[in-house]
């Protein structure tokens, strides 16, 4: 797993997290009510039910000054949406921006703005460029199956060559605005799996 240096972890089953209560409930409130239902309403074919019932975030800095982070390698995300959030109040850095790669070899860079943030299915293969100065903060949130359990091609009877579902797999309309119910005997969302 890719990860960096200066970052706080802010979902509640890390070790060390933020434990404001009043960010955990806006951190709930904001997955449940806007996350969840962004990303089934965007990407359909690629998730359900519990594709995305549970949560995991953390934020990421980087900083042009020496020995900061300055990028992030090419990779993918343990998950099957990823919301990346711009946290910085003014543009104070150069260079920075994010770039994603087709199954082609072509890529697509997306240049950064304060409070700005960038939705895309965990599989998607993305880097983080250099840095040339000043420092970006970004806070990333990702939702997951239970247990971290995603299927990305193969192995699925319900996937089809393409890696989305087939279309009498995919959430209805109504399904894609309900809220993960919790498993008996079990925590609700996003409680029980940190992948680091």
């Amino acid at each position: 797993i890719v990860l960096n240096r200066k970052g706080v972890m802010t979902d509640p089953i890390s070790v060390g997290y933020l434990a404001a209560p009043d960010f955990q409930s806006f951190y709930k409130m904001l997955v449940d009510d806007y996350i969840r239902p962004l990303g089934r309403l965007f990407y359909p074919e690629h998730i359900r039910e519990t594709d995305d019932d549970e949560s995991f975030s953390f934020s990421i800095q980087y900083q042009g000054a020496q020995g900061g982070d300055k990028s992030i390698r090419h990779h993918t995300d343990a998950s099957t949406v990823t919301f990346n959030i711009n946290l910085d109040e003014k543009e104070s850095w150069t260079g920075s921006s994010l770039i994603f790669f087709d199954n082609d070899g072509k890529h697509k860079q997306v240049m950064w703005k304060p409070g700005y943030a960038v939705m895309h299915l965990g599989k998607t293969m993305h880097a983080a460029l250099p840095i040339e100065s000043g420092t970006r903060s970004n806070w990333v949130v990702w939702t997951k199956g239970s247990n971290s359990n995603q299927f990305y091609g193969g192995g699925n009877p319900m996937l089809r060559y393409d890696g989305c579902y087939d279309e009498a797999y995919q959430l209805s309309s109504e399904q894609r605005w309900t809220k993960p119910e919790p498993k008996e005997g079990k925590p609700a969302l996003s409680d029980r799996w940190s992948p680091f």
